[in-house]
């Protein structure tokens, strides 16, 4: 039998971490993100989520093509391509090479 309070415990640790992760994803490993934690500055990682949501329907609505071939160049078995700002130099470097 289950006991409901061990259940309530473990949601709670699952949404600390889902949050946790969340800040993560907006801010990276830094100091900030652990300042925004503790201060619960949900508003601003939800902006800075936002911010990558348009930049990156920005990018994809005005290069459609460019980000369909950077797509297509990616091989995530790579670890490298899980850096994709490097990852998108060198396929622009590669472009203006050809």
């Amino acid at each position: 039998m289950w006991d409901s309070l061990d259940e309530a415990e473990y949601n709670d640790e699952q949404k600390d971490k889902f949050i946790e992760d969340i800040f993560e994803i907006a801010f990276g490993e830094t100091k900030l993100k652990d300042e925004l934690l503790e201060e619960k500055g949900y508003q601003t990682v939800i902006a800075k989520i936002m911010e990558f949501s348009d930049n990156a329907l920005k990018w994809e609505e005005a290069y459609p093509t460019l980000f369909q071939q950077f797509q297509k160049s990616l091989d995530l078995d790579i670890e490298e391509d899980y850096q994709l700002d490097e990852r998108l130099d060198q396929f622009k470097k590669e472009l203006s090479d050809d």
